[in-house]
């Protein structure tokens, strides 16, 4: 279910789209500020406009780095390590930062019935398959195992003391799946506050596109065709919206012919696969990140009403190629543009 840390995440990149505007003078246009950085497991990208812009770039790539520095795995130190290694023995004091994003990650396992699971930590290890000659699938005795420590309903919040319990020795978080969107949320909230109108916030596959793109009433984002570098499957023109895709044809290892993504189920036990990838457009940075991955387990007819539950529109793909859309996609997106997808015969 999680897009794993400390290994690049499998996503469908998603593309800006340059345009060309007919009679527009260019040199008229407001001069972007632009601040790039590798974090989180990949690059991170915050495109501003206005006088104000320099200092609110700074402020919030800070707030990326401060929340990457918050909830790596693998980090000796880090809050969600610190959680790891006290895994039954005694509650961790955290951050405010990392106790707010634990708590509403736990939510919204309740909200996707378990298809989003951040305790799904000690199967994403299970499934970090060594590229060796020798390498082998996991038993099944060794994903049963591994099941029994996995429960987001497991893990006990304090408010008052502001700390984090896992009390199963053996299990692990992993915010894989939500942390991003809440670091490019927070980064958006700093990006208003600091009076920025016109921005584009990317994080590896999920981009929140804030205001309108100067000289135009919106930015123009393109999604990648899942199974088809460098060719755009639909564009989309958004204002005040956030686009996250989930998916596993960049990173998966293939062993016996056999192709297994990052993105395991947590009810299985087993990396997820019936969909090549899913695309949700929704207001929020979190939710966007958070339903991606869950309607990516739940493949599309849980999917697909998961996202009209939460009134997010999305766009699915399937491994045979078919492209499946949410009822309000278009009254989200009124210029959504859809191209199609080139499946070259996988499947």
């Amino acid at each position: 279910m999680v897009k794993q840390k400390r290994q690049a995440r499998v996503w469908l990149t998603v593309l800006m789209i340059s345009l060309s505007l007919t009679g527009c003078n260019v040199a008229r246009q407001p001069y972007p500020y632009q601040v790039t950085d590798l974090l989180m497991d990949t690059v991170v990208s915050i495109k501003a406009y206005g006088e104000n812009s320099p200092h609110a770039l700074e402020q919030a790539l800070a707030f990326i780095k401060k929340v990457d520095a918050l909830v790596s795995r693998y980090e000796p130190g880090s809050d969600i390590y610190r959680i790891n290694t006290m895994a039954g023995k005694k509650p961790v004091p955290v951050d405010k930062l990392t106790f707010n994003l634990i708590k509403e990650a736990v939510a919204y396992g309740d909200i996707t019935g378990g298809a989003l699971d951040v305790t799904i930590g000690p199967l994403v290890d299970l499934w970090r398959i060594p590229d060796a000659a020798d390498r082998h699938l996991p038993s099944r005795g060794e994903i049963e195992s591994r099941l029994q420590l996995v429960d987001y309903r497991q893990v006990i919040l304090d408010s008052n003391k502001t700390t984090v319990f896992l009390p199963r020795e053996g299990a692990s978080l992993d915010l894989g799946s939500v942390a991003k969107g809440f670091a490019a949320r927070g980064a958006v909230t700093i990006l208003r506050r600091e009076g920025v109108q016109s921005a584009l916030v990317t994080l590896g596959g999920h981009v929140y596109a804030l205001g309108n793109k100067p000289g135009r009433k919106t930015w123009q984002v393109g999604i990648q065709d899942p199974f088809k570098q460098d060719h755009i499957m639909a564009t989309l023109n958004v204002t005040d919206l956030a686009i996250d895709t989930a998916g596993g044809y960049y990173r998966y290892k293939e062993i016996n012919g056999e192709k297994l993504v990052h993105i395991i189920d947590p009810a299985t036990g087993m990396p997820a696969g019936a969909l090549a990838s899913v695309t949700v457009i929704t207001g929020d940075s979190f939710k966007a990140d958070a339903l991606a991955t869950a309607v990516y387990v739940l493949g599309e007819e849980k999917g697909l009403a998961l996202l009209q539950k939460e009134r997010a529109a999305g766009i699915i793909v399937t491994r045979d190629g078919r492209i499946l859309t949410t009822s309000n996609l278009k009254e989200k997106v009124p210029d959504f543009k859809l191209i199609g997808v080139e499946t070259g015969g996988q499947k």
